[in-house]
């Protein structure tokens, strides 16, 4: 909550300064996390209770500026859980950056796809979610958030991002069961705070 009014403080506030960053040709490296815990809850009588899970979430990019506001942003993720293998992510976002003039604030949309080697949320009772090293689950983001000039070249960010992952998994016949496949779906809602350093 201190967060949040921080940030509405620097958007009544933040138009003193005014950079031009976000133009054709520029690097914007970036680093954003999340961390949280997950509790699983039943309600069946007798069933025992579930532990709760620490996680972390941290995810890196480089974006390179196509056009003025345009970038496009390789991206790597890493989710871990105790207990349980990291599940790892690789993206390619398509990122907007609309910047307002005669502001440090500016805001941005993202969106991209890519492939991971495990679902990275949640536990299904105290059994890990799907984990393997086919990097073979499929993975769509989309985010909307706020980029704060801390100085010319510094800027703090935060997001609010929404997270589909699945896999399709065949089956093979059994007995007189004919093959047949499934498809694994899971969807996520995050708020990601960080920095991006501008070169």
């Amino acid at each position: 909550m201190k967060t949040i009014g921080i940030v509405l403080l620097v958007l009544m506030l933040g138009t003193a300064l005014s950079y031009s960053q976000y133009t054709q040709g520029t690097v914007e490296m970036s680093l954003m996390g999340t961390a949280g815990s997950i509790k699983p809850e039943t309600s069946f009588p007798g069933f025992p209770s579930l532990d709760s899970h620490s996680y972390f979430f941290l995810t890196g990019s480089v974006g390179y500026y196509l056009t003025d506001g345009l970038s496009l942003e390789p991206q790597f993720g890493l989710f871990a859980e105790k207990n349980s293998p990291p599940a790892e992510t690789i993206l390619l976002n398509l990122s907007y950056t609309v910047e307002i003039p005669r502001s440090i604030v500016a805001p941005f949309f993202r969106a991209g796809y890519g492939i991971g080697n495990a679902f990275s949320y949640p536990f299904y009772g105290n059994i890990p979610s799907y984990s393997s090293d086919k990097w073979d689950v499929n993975v769509w983001t989309a985010g909307v958030g706020l980029k704060i000039a801390v100085k010319e070249d510094i800027i703090l960010k935060t997001e609010v991002n929404y997270r589909q992952e699945s896999l399709t998994v065949d089956v093979p016949a059994y007995y007189s069961i004919s093959p047949t496949s499934y498809t694994m779906k899971e969807s996520s809602f995050a708020f990601l705070i960080g920095f991006s350093v501008l070169l």
